[in-house]
C-alpha cells in the first residue's frame, strides 16, 4: 500500500512540475514576442564574460553593452555597487546559461559607442530578448539614445510592467515619482520628476524646459527632429513628467531629454 502511495503521489508531482514549466515557457515565449523582429542581420556570437546587467564579453573579445536598458552598476575601484546590481548580473548569467551562453544580437543604428563598445539588442536562441526580460523584472530602466530606437515602445511598456508591480528597482525611493518641490537638493542620478512648466525657448540647436524649483530640461539639435509632435508654444503652465539623469551646475538641476518617451505632458 505504502508503495502504491509513494507513486500516486510521484505521479502528481510529475504532473504539476510539467505543468509550472510548461507555463513557464508559454509565458516567456508570449512575452518575447512582441519584441521581436525578422531581421537578416543578426550574428550569432559566444559569450565570454558578464561583467554586469548591460554589458558582456564575447569570445572574439569584443565587448558587448545591449541597447535598450542600463542596469545597476557593479563595483568598481572606489564606486561601490549600486542597489540590485548583483541581482542584475546573476539574473543575466542565469538567462545565459540555458542556451550555453550563446547569444543572436542584432547591431544598432549606431554600431559602437565612444569606448568602442559593440552596440547591439541581444536575443537567447530561445527568442527571449534580454532587455525586455530585465526591464519586466525591474532589473534595469529603460535607456533610449537615438539614433538606436529600435524596440522602444516594447522597452517602455517593460518597463511600464515592472514600474506598476513595483518589482526591485521601483521599490527604491530614488525610483518613485516626485515632484520637484521635494527634490533634494543635492540629489544627482536617475530621477522620474513631476512639474510645472514656468518657461519654454525653442531656438535653432535646442529647445529649453523650465521647471519650478530650478530644474532644467535641454532637448540638444540630435535630438529635436524626434520631438516634431511637441507642442512648445502651449507648454508654459501645464504639468508635465520627465524622466531621465539629473546633474547639477550649481544651484540649478538639469535632465536631458534624448526621446519623447521620456517627456509626457500631464495636463
Amino acid at each position: 500500500m505504502r508503495f502504491i502511495t509513494y507513486v500516486v503521489l510521484l505521479k502528481k508531482v510529475l504532473l504539476l512540475s510539467t505543468f509550472f514549466i510548461g507555463a513557464w515557457v508559454n509565458a516567456i515565449a508570449s512575452v518575447d514576442s512582441a519584441c521581436i523582429k525578422p531581421d537578416r542581420g543578426r550574428e550569432s556570437v559566444q559569450v565570454k564574460w558578464v561583467y554586469d546587467g548591460d554589458t558582456v564579453k564575447l569570445t572574439d573579445q569584443r565587448k558587448l553593452r545591449i541597447i535598450g536598458i542600463d542596469a545597476p552598476e557593479t563595483a568598481h575601484q572606489r564606486q561601490k555597487a549600486e542597489p540590485y546590481a548583483g541581482q542584475a548580473t546573476e539574473a543575466l548569467r542565469e538567462l545565459l546559461l540555458r542556451d550555453e551562453y550563446r547569444l543572436f544580437i542584432q547591431p544598432g543604428r549606431q554600431p559602437k559607442d565612444k569606448y568602442g563598445r559593440l552596440l547591439a539588442h541581444a536575443f537567447t536562441p530561445q527568442g527571449v530578448n534580454v532587455s525586455q526580460w530585465l526591464l519586466q523584472q525591474g532589473l534595469a530602466t529603460s535607456l533610449v539614445i537615438p539614433p538606436n530606437t529600435d524596440y522602444v515602445d516594447c522597452y517602455r511598456q517593460a518597463e511600464q510592467q515592472a514600474q506598476a508591480r513595483q518589482l526591485k528597482l521601483w521599490r527604491l525611493k530614488p525610483y518613485q515619482l516626485q515632484n520637484t518641490a521635494n527634490l533634494d537638493r543635492k540629489f544627482t542620478g536617475y530621477v522620474r520628476l513631476r512639474g510645472t512648466v514656468k518657461r519654454v525657448r525653442r531656438r535653432k540647436n535646442r529647445i529649453s524646459i523650465t521647471l519650478d524649483h530650478h530644474v532644467y530640461i535641454t532637448i540638444k539639435r540630435p535630438d529635436l527632429k524626434l520631438f516634431h509632435n511637441l507642442d512648445s508654444e502651449h507648454l508654459k503652465g501645464r504639468a508635465i513628467q520627465v524622466t531621465g539623469i539629473l546633474y547639477r551646475h550649481g544651484k540649478k538641476a538639469y535632465i536631458r531629454v534624448r526621446h519623447p518617451v521620456y517627456l509626457e505632458i500631464i495636463e
